[in-house]
């Protein structure tokens, strides 16, 4: 018997074996090719014209003349994209500049009632949070951050999470000072983009790189 016929039977048992149904795709995703990627978020949205996402539905949810005589507005657009659980999280990158304008994050969306965090030109190191029913926003107590300054026109990560009734958010990975309970809207399985253009004198709102799943 020659030794290619003899390697050939010595070879061919590991070869079944190696792509068996039981042992194979072990051995075929970290023995041979490697560990195999964990999933990415649901949403994972960079706004390049080859990437996407069906971003609809914008939501006016508030405005009004400020105490200066300026005109705001909020608003949001929420991707039409179940993550699978009412209790989720959106992360964005974005700014903010001196007259109030900002981009943020929409979470526990169902197509007309939700929140919003934005960053917006408040009091020192605060987050601007809403929670509105498709027509009109309502303000609830700011997150803030006594241990990082943020500053108008950087850009930051902005992350908002909900659990339950429970609030949370983190600037850059930073965690708020505390979180923040409200209980008003419990379903809602849908993130998204939030916008505060404010005050008249405000520029353009620039936000990249939307990502948010379940918890």
């Amino acid at each position: 018997m020659g030794l290619s016929r003899l390697l050939l039977i010595f070879l061919l048992p590991l070869f079944l074996l190696g792509n068996s149904s039981q042992g194979g795709s072990e051995w075929g995703s970290q023995g041979r090719f490697g560990a195999v990627a964990a999933a990415g978020p649901t949403i994972d949205e960079d706004f390049s014209v080859d990437n996407f996402v069906d971003i609809e539905n914008s939501i006016s949810v508030g405005g009004g003349v400020g105490t200066n005589g300026s005109g705001w507005a909020l608003n949001s657009a929420y991707v039409n994209t179940s993550v699978g659980d009412n209790d989720n999280w959106a992360e964005i990158t974005a700014e903010f500049d001196a007259a109030w304008s900002g981009g943020g994050v929409v979470i526990r969306c169902n197509g007309t009632t939700g929140y919003l965090m934005v960053l917006q030109q408040t009091t020192a190191n605060q987050v601007g949070f809403y929670k509105f029913n498709g027509t009109t926003e309502t303000a609830l107590t700011y997150f803030t951050w006594t241990s990082k300054t943020l500053t108008a026109g950087n850009s930051y990560t902005l992350k908002a999470q909900v659990v339950g009734g429970t609030f949370s958010a983190w600037i850059d990975g930073d965690a708020a000072d505390s979180t923040i309970a409200d209980a008003t809207y419990a379903t809602g399985d849908m993130v998204g983009v939030a916008i505060r253009a404010g005050n008249s004198a405000g520029g353009a709102v620039w936000v990249d790189d939307l990502t948010g799943d379940g918890v």
